[in-house]
């Protein structure tokens, strides 16, 4: 199995340490979230914005890690980390992805989750959305936020490697 097909297989899951909210990435962009019932009528949306955040926060670190397993299988070394350079243009490129803004609207724009360099993650809820959605639907928005925010990210580090690697 080749490495892009090992990332297309990738499957991360993650469970806040409450217990109360999961989320599972499959492939590079294909978000599931789900809730532990009851949950999703006891949440408001201040404290959803923050639970889905950290959520956020610990899914893309699975996902990395997962990454790096799989590129360590592939070349068949530990991976566990970028390659350190002392090329300007790769110093140039890891701080300006490390500063790339990336966001994710839901298709009815009531979610959006918005992530600075992948690390420092944000979850905007619009007021009465909990009480205007149903939990499959309020899960279907997010996913596609989250898919929305991945899209992003991806086009916003191809355009950079072309700008800086030109």
């Amino acid at each position: 199995m080749t490495f892009g097909e090992r990332l297309a297989a990738m499957r991360v899951r993650v469970t806040l340490p409450s217990g109360l909210l999961h989320a599972e990435l499959r492939g590079r962009s294909e978000i599931t979230i789900v809730f532990e019932p009851p949950t999703y009528q006891r949440f408001n949306e201040e404290a959803l914005e923050d639970s889905l955040a950290n959520l956020a926060r610990m899914l893309w670190a699975a996902r990395t890690r997962e990454y790096y397993a799989l590129l360590s299988a592939a070349a068949e070394r530990d991976i566990n980390s970028e390659v350190e350079s002392d090329d300007q243009a790769d110093t140039d490129y890891r701080e300006a992805r490390a500063r790339l803004v990336v966001t994710g609207k839901s298709p009815d724009g009531r979610i959006t989750i918005t992530a600075r360099g992948m690390h420092d993650w944000k979850v905007t809820i619009a007021p009465g959305t909990l009480a205007a959605l149903s939990e499959e639907e309020f899960c279907d928005q997010t996913a596609a936020a989250a898919a929305e925010l991945i899209s992003d990210q991806y086009a916003q580090v191809a355009a950079l490697k072309a700008d800086i690697y030109q």
